[in-house]
């Protein structure tokens, strides 16, 4: 079980090397802003899991909401959105604290993987949206970082039909897509770095002993292809609005 003060941990230490590195994270963004041109983005809006305002900034430069709020775990996120015409609010995106029936769209862009409980958080999202509003988000599901070991899959790294069998009967969905994303290395070492620079190491083991790395560098090299050392991405995006 992902452990929330290690993820608030590891991706404090990662705020100023991940826009650099999330790459897969971008194109998310990228796609799930396309997703939204259809729909009304005008009203209230809240951001869960904003961290360094990536796609923060890409949604404002495309859109003018009412209002914005973003949201994150890690309140030393608060100095990225300085300028921006946001309300940021430390909290953690499964204990959200707004007033039911505020908001006509909640987005969140690579965040939901990281829920310890991802139906009651939908249940919870829901109540916080307008009749009509929109909940719009990417997350990953379980391919991703396949090339590690995981002892135990998180509760959130789930599969578009799971997460479908865990959307709350008052939501109707309006889109979904799944694909592959897949980035290559030189060395293992270089794959751990890009890890561990976006935060991702939030839902692996804390500590490998060094038998065990020996171990997974063996099994990672032989997976080199022409392109160099692989790291598979499962980016899901997903669109439902409430009844």
């Amino acid at each position: 079980m992902p452990n929330k003060e290690l993820v608030k941990k590891r991706f404090l230490r990662s705020l100023y090397t991940y826009e650099k590195e999330a790459h897969v994270q971008k194109k998310m963004a990228e796609r799930l802003l396309l997703r939204l041109k259809s729909f009304d983005t005008q009203g209230k809006v809240l951001e869960i899991g904003a961290g360094t305002g990536l796609f923060t900034r890409m949604f404002l430069k495309k859109f003018s909401p009412e209002k914005y709020f973003v949201t994150d775990l890690v309140k030393e996120c608060a100095p990225f959105f300085e300028g921006l015409s946001v309300f940021f609010v430390a909290s953690d995106g499964e204990s959200l604290c707004f007033r039911k029936n505020t908001f006509s769209l909640v987005v969140s862009n690579a965040t939901f993987q990281w829920f310890l409980n991802p139906k009651k958080a939908f249940e919870a999202i829901g109540k916080l949206l307008l009749p009509g509003g929109i909940l719009a988000f990417s997350t990953f599901g379980p391919k991703t970082m396949q090339e590690f070991s995981h002892r135990q899959t998180p509760p959130g790294l789930l599969t578009m039909r799971q997460i479908l069998g865990l959307k709350p009967p008052f939501f109707e969905p309006l889109w979904e897509e799944a694909w592959v994303e897949t980035i290559y290395f030189a060395t293992p070492k270089e794959a751990l770095r890009h890890v561990r620079e976006t935060g991702a190491m939030g839902h692996l083991e804390s500590k490998w002993s060094l038998k065990e790395i020996k171990t997974w560098e063996m099994k990672y090299q032989a997976l080199r292809t022409s392109e160099g050392l692989p790291l598979t991405f499962e980016p899901i995006i997903m669109i439902w609005r409430k009844k």
